[in-house]
């Protein structure tokens, strides 16, 4: 496949997966038609690019991962390389395009719940990258979008930081409380109530569930976590996509990799056996209800 057709592809993957359902058979062809080398080159570039695309990447490599093919591994690792070999020039990306690294630093959180259902010590090469990325996103040369990525980003894995480390799970939401007083940065509305939310989500032991009512209800009207919390806690199968202006709620969003893989349609299919096999076994047992009503009744006579 010509590199330009390579790249219009993944610009449709992109497109889809914002819009709709993705399409399995894509991944297949993108798969035999080009190199493993040059198909992993183009991902790293678009996922650095594209802030809608961090998701995309994880769910191609997640899929991809569930296929026995050699090739299929040489993309796992060499996009997991991709990513190491970001973090050691991190400064000059961020340099570079603060946006751009934004969308690092998202590509990490997705990569790191992948790969902990790939492999848990490939994951854990993501551990330290994505506590220094999150920090440095709370450094003095933050703007308000890299406190707004940050707060989001502690908020969805909040829980799986802390599992690795609390103390520096902590040192990043003191940060969020400092920025949040802080006046060194003009903040809005949004960003604030994020960085409370991430301070209320922390005290609670990142349990939505065990907030008190009324902030319950406050963050609910200022829907500060809900779309988050739900989309990193979850297994691959179940991975939820952010909200945005197009496409939100679609089933590529709600169930990404069960609309990619058909596992959804299994499930729909076993879902009516399961109500078939209900009715049959109510409509036998009714007869036997009646038929023994009637034994009864003979036996009576």
């Amino acid at each position: 496949m010509h590199e330009e057709n390579l790249r219009n592809v993944l610009n449709s993957l992109s497109h889809l997966a914002d819009h709709g359902e993705i399409p399995v058979h894509a991944f297949g062809t993108l798969l035999r038609a080009a190199k493993t080398e040059v198909i992993t080159e183009h991902l790293h570039q678009k996922w650095l690019s594209d802030s809608n695309f961090a998701r995309l990447a994880a769910h191609i490599v997640y899929h991809f991962h569930t296929l026995d093919n050699h090739d299929v591994s040489s993309l796992t690792s060499g996009c997991l390389a991709h990513a190491l070999r970001d973090y050691k020039c991190r400064d000059e990306i961020r340099q570079k395009s603060k946006k751009m690294f934004r969308n690092y630093v998202h590509t990490l959180a997705e990569f790191y719940i992948v790969y902990r259902h790939i492999d848990l010590c490939l994951a854990q090469t993501l551990v330290e990258p994505l506590f220094t990325c999150l920090d440095s996103l709370f450094d003095e040369s933050a703007d308000e979008e890299d406190l707004k990525c940050g707060a989001q980003l502690i908020i969805g894995i909040g829980k799986l930081l802390t599992e690795q480390s609390a103390g520096e799970t902590t040192a990043l939401v003191m940060k969020c409380r400092q920025h949040l007083i802080s006046n060194s940065i003009q903040k809005s509305e949004e960003t604030n109530v994020l960085l409370v939310a991430v301070g209320d989500l922390w005290g609670a032991g990142w349990q939505k569930s065990r907030l008190p009512e009324i902030l319950q209800n406050f963050h609910a009207d200022k829907f500060s976590f809900v779309d988050h919390f739900a989309r990193y806690n979850n297994s691959p199968t179940m991975l939820h996509r952010s909200r945005s202006s197009s496409g939100y709620g679609s089933p590529a969003r709600i169930h990404p990799l069960q609309t990619a893989t058909g596992s959804k349609r299994l499930i729909v299919e076993s879902l009516r056996t399961r109500r078939r096999n209900n009715t049959v076994s109510s409509e036998n047992s009714s007869n036997r209800d009646y038929n023994d009503n009637g034994d009864d009744t003979e036996s009576i006579v």
